[in-house]
């Protein structure tokens, strides 16, 4: 309860009466539908139900390591974000931000510790030269700062673990979803450097998610389930500069953490050219606790059927 509702408790708890069971305040007004006798707040079901659901979903992010911001902008290809990276160095991008510290953006272990360059490249499975000229990219492209004691920072632009400043985002368009740390790091150490590439489809395909939904579309934004557009594979790979859309399915179909798929492959109609995109809510998630139960009863079923 907030300090309002607190002082107006306290207030009313040596300023009330109770007539047969009934509760008034000294000026007569009747307060028992908000108060029980010793002064509880009486919640609704509908208030029972959203404290459960934010309980839930609060457990679900914990359950999968905390997770940080990703930003981007609905239909913009994200090489507004990254210019010229490759595949394997945007996978190792996003590898990053999932070890940047609260609020300040600080590349560290999550115990708070500093992480030394000789750790960091062995993380990023880069020898000492490449390293060198992996984390000179990122400065150039303004994606990593570095202070004068070589300590690094994530740039607010790509990412950010903490509290959001949400009106300067909507002012310039700037839509965030949840990454979940856990899922992205499993992704990546059970990865060879060979099988980079694929992994960096993940931060690719970022504007084009429904934010409510999960669902790969055409209109992201769309709030309304009847209403939104789903992104057949074909447009998806037209989008991300796939020649040939069984690839991008390939690839995306090997993106697997624990057994667990990132992605689920729906069609109606037997044309799989045609098939519509579901993101594992466990990478990446934006909507409501009540799709997040839905999302997981459809990837759990989509596991177990294709094992």
């Amino acid at each position: 309860m907030n300090s309002r509702t607190h002082n107006k408790i306290a207030k009313l708890r040596d300023n009330h009466t109770v007539i047969n069971g009934r509760m008034y305040d000294l000026e007569g007004e009747y307060i028992g539908d908000r108060y029980s006798h010793d002064l509880r707040v009486n919640y609704s079901d509908e208030q029972i139900e959203g404290f459960k659901s934010k309980h839930e979903m609060i457990e679900f992010e914990k359950e999968h390591g905390g997770f940080v911001f990703l930003f981007y902008q609905v239909n913009k290809s994200m090489s507004n974000y990254i210019n010229d990276l490759t595949k394997p160095y945007i996978t190792r991008l996003l590898y990053l931000t999932t070890y940047v510290a609260y609020n300040s953006n600080k590349i560290q272990y999550d115990n708070g510790r500093s992480i030394s360059d000789k750790d960091l490249a062995a993380m990023l499975r880069l020898k000492t030269r490449q390293y060198n000229i992996y984390i000179k990219k990122l400065i150039d492209n303004d994606i990593l700062n570095v202070d004068i004691d070589g300590n690094k920072y994530i740039s607010n632009h790509i990412c950010k673990n903490g509290s959001l400043d949400k009106k300067h985002l909507h002012k310039h368009d700037i839509k965030y979803t949840r990454l979940f740390r856990n899922t992205v790091r499993k992704l990546y150490d059970c990865s060879t450097v060979r099988e980079f590439s694929r992994l960096s489809t993940i931060y690719m395909i970022l504007p084009y998610i429904n934010l409510y939904t999960n669902i790969i579309s055409h209109n992201p934004n769309e709030i309304d389930e009847d209403k939104v557009i789903p992104m057949s594979i074909m447009e998806l790979a037209n989008k991300l500069g796939y020649r040939d859309c069984t690839k991008l399915k390939s690839a995306m179909y090997k993106t697997i953490f624990e057994d667990e798929y990132s992605f689920a492959f729906v069609s109606l109609v037997n044309d799989r050219r045609k098939m519509k995109i579901f993101v594992n809510p466990k990478l990446m998630f934006a909507g409501s606790p009540e799709m997040l139960k839905v999302l997981l009863i459809i990837f759990r079923d989509f596991n177990n059927n294709n094992k």
